[in-house]
């Protein structure tokens, strides 16, 4: 199994530059679709904006900080100047990607959602109290690291 790579302009207006990638839709109409629901962006406005004080985090390159499983290294291949390369971590384009991140972070959160919430890589601290928020947003970085 090997999957092309491909060259993807880059900006809206497809003017800022190239990005490489693999081309995974020959092992995505394979792959069994994941049923984890992503959340209402909506939902999220709604929560985290009646708040007082709020802290915005995007995850730097979110779907590399989970793991691919090492029986499903081999889906991930491509060749590149001769050679046969696997991902060990989740690359952008697999089917279920978006799905395995949101799990992650929903897991990540799980313990201090009373004043966090997460849309995909972006997430948020909220608070109605200064005091609060000081605490939150500590507790928000530690469970992070």
């Amino acid at each position: 199994m090997a999957s092309p790579l491909v060259c993807v302009l880059k900006g809206k207006d497809r003017c800022d530059g190239v990005r490489l990638a693999v081309d995974y839709r020959y092992v995505n109409s394979y792959t069994v679709g994941d049923a984890f629901p992503i959340p209402d962006i909506e939902d999220v406005i709604q929560r985290v904006g009646a708040k007082r004080f709020i802290n915005t985090f995007d995850c730097r390159q979110g779907y590399f900080q989970t793991c691919v499983s090492a029986k499903d290294t081999w889906l991930t291949a491509f060749v590149r100047m001769g050679r046969f390369l696997e991902f060990v971590r989740t690359p952008f384009g697999l089917k279920h990607a978006g799905q395995t991140f949101v799990r992650a972070m929903h897991a990540i959160l799980r313990q201090i959602r009373e004043f966090t919430d997460s849309y995909v890589d972006d997430c948020a601290v909220f608070s109605d109290e200064w005091c609060d928020h000081l605490e939150h947003s500590d507790k928000y970085l530690s469970t992070m690291r």
